[in-house]
């Protein structure tokens, strides 16, 4: 269970590494960030759209840049300390964002179980969803709690489905079908979303990548997700 949501492991994140570079930003300075970390003003979540704030503007509004009535432009204290920061990150290793799976890779499949147990309660959307195997898994390795399928998804396969769930308590798993669905995705309550090139059936079968997605891509891969598991039907009834 994450003690923090995204939002607040920034904010707390950027705390640290100024503090760490031997500034205190103000109570205001950090508001303003938390307000708008990625110099964009949200205006439909839902569709992925926002306007960006001129750079200059955003940078003034932080803290970090101090323009002088000759116009002369200098960094603060609290600037110089987030550039040194952003340099830091450059030279960091880069993060495991993407993670292979090869056709003859005999492990592939335990590897993938195993990331999806890092994860805490998540939605996986796998439109074509079937394998009654790859469902106990889930139940057993890893804290799965939503599956949402296609409504394209065969009779036979879907009735299977409806079989299982009568043997799993509703507060453990739920399962949905929906329109319109194509990608598939390991969609965690908060933090980063993974996309996956190939179904879990194809795991071990094909080669695919399972890409981790940062902010604000991941949110909007939620929300959108998130109103197509509220229109849904689930499999239980």
């Amino acid at each position: 269970m994450p003690i923090a949501d995204d939002r607040a492991h920034r904010v707390l994140d950027y705390i640290g590494r100024v503090n760490a570079g031997g500034c205190r930003p103000t109570l205001g300075q950090v508001q303003a960030y938390a307000m708008n970390p990625f110099r964009a003003a949200w205006t439909n979540l839902m569709q992925g759209e926002f306007l960006q704030t001129a750079v200059t503007d955003w940078l003034q509004t932080n803290g970090w840049i101090t323009v002088a009535q000759d116009d002369g432009v200098s960094l603060t204290e609290l600037g110089q300390c987030v550039l040194c920061a952003l340099r830091d990150a450059q030279t960091e290793p880069p993060a495991d964002r993407v993670i292979l799976f090869r056709e003859d890779a005999p492990f592939g499949y335990a590897e993938f179980l195993s990331r999806l147990a890092s994860y805490p309660n998540f939605m996986l959307v796998d439109p074509y969803f079937s394998d009654l195997a790859h469902l106990e898994d889930l139940l057993t390795r890893t804290l799965c709690s939503r599956i949402l399928v296609s409504t394209g998804l065969k009779k036979a396969q879907k009735d299977g489905l409806v079989v299982a769930l009568r043997s799993i308590p509703a507060d453990k798993l739920d399962i949905r079908a929906a329109r319109d669905l194509h990608d598939r995705f390991v969609i965690p309550e908060g933090g980063d979303a993974a996309s996956l090139g190939t179904s879990l059936t194809g795991l071990g079968k094909h080669f695919s990548v399972m890409c981790v997605h940062g902010a604000p891509f991941s949110d909007t891969i939620r929300n959108w997700h998130r109103a197509k598991w509220d229109e849904a039907k689930s499999l239980r009834e």
